[in-house]
């Protein structure tokens, strides 16, 4: 029994990859000739070659996801068709705006150390209050105070 691939006329054949087959070598995107097979279907499961159509409304209905258009075939072979293209690491991305603006140095809150002003734990994170009292043990009271009397977190009178 002819398969459907080759009752189809409008169905032809390209090598989906560099292999040897009867005695014959084929190179990627080269025409494979029917006649040549012996079961065409088991070349085009195993990826061998693409059947194509120059005209899409000519796939058969068995074949549909199989069967490609023979320009986009080619394309893909090629590599014609990148989609996406990963950025090279050696090579600097530019920032579209001419000189690159300098970066402005970070500025982090200090924590005062003097004491012409006393430390507020109301204005500074959990972590930041615990690091203040690790490093001044004798504000400890008159911090765990004004925590309990301002915000109240946990965090700071239970630890």
């Amino acid at each position: 029994m002819a398969s459907d691939l080759l009752r189809n006329d409008a169905i032809t054949f390209i090598a989906a990859r560099d292999f040897m087959y009867d005695g014959v070598d084929y190179q990627m995107c080269d025409d494979f000739p029917q006649e040549a097979a012996r079961d065409i279907e088991t070349l085009v499961r195993a990826r061998f070659i693409i059947p194509v159509v120059d005209d899409l409304k000519d796939r058969p209905t068995p074949w549909y996801a199989e069967v490609k258009q023979r320009d986009d075939a080619l394309h893909m072979l090629r590599g014609d068709l990148t989609q996406i293209v990963m950025p090279d690491p050696d090579v600097p991305i530019p920032t579209g705006g001419g000189e690159e603006p300098e970066a402005e140095p970070e500025v982090k809150p200090e924590l005062e150390d003097d004491d012409t002003q006393e430390f507020d734990p109301a204005d500074h994170t959990v972590a930041e209050v615990k690091a203040y009292l690790e490093s001044h043990p004798e504000e400890t009271g008159r911090v765990l105070a004004a925590e309990e009397s301002g915000r109240g977190r946990r965090g700071i009178l239970e630890g």
